[in-house]
């Protein structure tokens, strides 16, 4: 027995098989991952310095080639690259593929804030990496809150009262915080008291690098399908604790006994204005696991709540920007696009083979198609996001035609006078070559891209996504051509069309042999025949047509787009 009998043979192990992929398609749904983008990183990190007043080759020596230097300490580095100009430069650190680029940026991050230290007042040495879609993938909206008082106190409502209630919802993972200017710790040595103690400034400065030291890595643990990234941090959480740190070791000196320790305002690096008010800026971002559609419900109607609870204060709450929203649209439009297709598919068909048992075992078969492709896309351990998305609704329209395909050609034979399951065998033994060659063509589109060279590991990734978001659907489409549809066929639609063709024959013998006539195929026969005869008129109605549908989307996608605008706020 080949494989392509096997529904024919084996039909209840057949039902079996594709209804553990339907619920496992169903599982997929609920449980897959929804976000913004994948959650790739690149294999590259970028450090970016400046060093005010200094000429370029001072920032050379100072900041560039002790950085160069440092690196032979981090591990994975495959090539730097390091430009100057003027007093700013940077290097270019690119590491070898597999590498755990978390890790290293953490790594470079303690390098770079240790070189800073020892530079003037005034330099700085950031660190970033390129094409890094983390955090975009965890990125859930920014929201602003304003109100009648000065930035500063609204910060620190907002990190007192409005943050933690936030960060409460479920599935939030971190609230930042943008405007104002956050709080700093303010430390006054006393000459005196170090004197008397026999502590010198630079202990003190020396020892305060240490405990205000960025978090050090401390590897990873792997278990349970994650990878958890360890962090040790040793950095005193307020005044109180900072003033208990010991200065030297083996005696009793802590550093509240030799300075005052006081809170005073910082910098403003951030500043935000929503209709002429101060606001202050809320950056949300979500747990890897957590569903960013759900959330995104969760913290609307958390800022509703809020906006009533603070509404005497005069407190305001503004949406900026809601990727949940973004990825909603984007699903709903992809729903969309799914049931329009499917439903001008099964009405053409309705037509022609007037069939309601034909026509429901392609109803049956797209549906089923497209939850075997979210299963797969599950299994892949990948996510509902704007690029995979965009491969499903690429990969929909070739849903249909396998499963119209391999009826067809049972259809055809059963017309030809075999039984249900010899027809069945035989559709599916001439059309499997076919469809075969059908996917792979579709599919060797994305051939080439396995020898392109996108030199960075990051773009690589998301063609990669891009294509198994393609790909599945057509794997899904091919399995239910090979194995459901031939089991519906046989099963549900020979039976009845097994009765419209005897039908058929005896109106045929009761007519002496003449076929009855068709007016569905006449009209269309008709149809046909016109458009050979007189192309060109055929040809001048289809481009108006298609002229007439390019005015009326243009006219409908600008009032869209105008009458969707939403009010732009004057963001500093």
């Amino acid at each position: 027995m080949t494989l392509l009998a096997t529904p024919v043979r084996r039909p209840v192990a057949t039902a079996m098989f594709f209804t553990a992929l339907v619920l496992l398609g169903l599982l997929a749904w609920w449980k897959i991952p929804i976000e913004l983008f994948p959650p790739v990183s690149g294999d590259s990190l970028y450090l970016s310095f400046v060093r005010p007043g200094s000429p370029p080759e001072v920032v050379e020596r100072e900041i560039l080639m002790p950085l160069e230097a440092r690196l032979g300490a981090v591990g994975d580095v495959e090539q730097t690259e390091g430009e100057i100009r003027g007093a700013t430069g940077f290097l270019r650190v690119r590491f070898e593929k597999g590498t755990d680029i978390k890790v290293r940026e953490l790594e470079l991050r303690q390098l770079a804030a240790e070189l800073a230290h020892s530079q003037p007042a005034g330099t700085t040495i950031d660190v970033s990496a390129a094409n890094d879609f983390s955090a975009m993938s965890r990125f859930v909206m920014v929201a602003q809150v304003t109100a009648p008082v000065d930035r500063d106190t609204l910060r620190s409502l907002v990190e007192e009262e409005i943050e933690p209630r936030v960060s409460g919802v479920g599935g939030v993972s971190r609230v930042l915080v943008f405007g104002g200017s956050r709080q700093g710790i303010r430390v006054d040595l006393s000459p005196s008291r170090l004197a008397a103690l026999g502590v010198a400034p630079e202990a003190v400065a020396r020892r305060l690098a240490e405990v205000i030291a960025p978090p050090r890595s401390a590897g990873r643990i792997d278990g349970f399908g994650r990878r958890q990234i360890v962090l040790v941090d040793g950095r005193p959480k307020g005044v109180a604790s900072l003033g208990e740190v010991l200065l030297v070791p083996g005696l009793p000196v802590r550093l509240r006994h030799v300075a005052s320790i006081d809170r005073t305002g910082g910098r403003e690096r951030t500043l935000f204005r929503v209709d002429g008010r101060n606001a202050v800026g809320l950056v949300v971002f979500k747990n890897e696991s957590a569903n960013l559609v759900r959330l995104g419900r969760d913290l609307r109607r958390r800022f509703e709540s809020l906006r009533g609870e603070f509404a005497e204060r005069g407190v305001g709450f503004s949406i900026n920007f809601d990727a949940a929203e973004v990825v909603e649209k984007q699903i709903q439009r992809l729903e969309k696009l799914t049931v329009a297709g499917f439903v001008i598919a099964l009405v053409a068909l309705m037509l022609f083979l007037r069939r309601l048992r034909a026509v429901l075992v392609v109803a049956l078969a797209v549906p089923a198609s497209l939850l075997i492709a979210l299963a797969l896309l599950y299994l892949a351990g990948q996510s509902l996001n704007l690029i995979t998305l965009f491969g499903l609704a690429v990969g929909l329209g070739m849903l249909v035609d396998n499963a119209i395909v391999v009826y067809e050609a049972i259809q055809r034979q059963l017309e030809r006078g075999r039984d249900a399951t010899a027809a069945t065998l035989e559709g599916g033994r001439r059309t499997v070559r076919a469809i075969l060659a059908a996917t792979a063509t579709n599919a060797i589109v994305f051939f080439p891209l396995v020898f392109v060279d996108f030199g960075d590991s990051a773009m690589q990734a998301l063609v990669t996504i891009l294509a198994l978001a393609y790909l599945l659907p057509l794997a899904g489409s091919l399995i239910v051509a090979l194995g459901l549809v031939p089991l519906l066929s046989r099963r549900l639609a020979a039976p009845a069309a097994l009765r419209a063709i005897a039908a058929g024959r005896r109106r045929r013998a009761e007519r002496g042999g003449l076929t009855p006539p068709d007016t569905g195929r006449e009209v269309f026969t008709s149809l046909l025949a016109g458009a050979l005869r007189r192309p060109g008129a055929w040809l001048a109605g289809i481009a108006g047509a298609v002229l007439i549908t390019a005015v009326v989307a243009t006219v409908w996608l600008g009032v869209n787009t105008v009458s969707g605008s939403t009010r732009e706020s004057d963001e500093v």
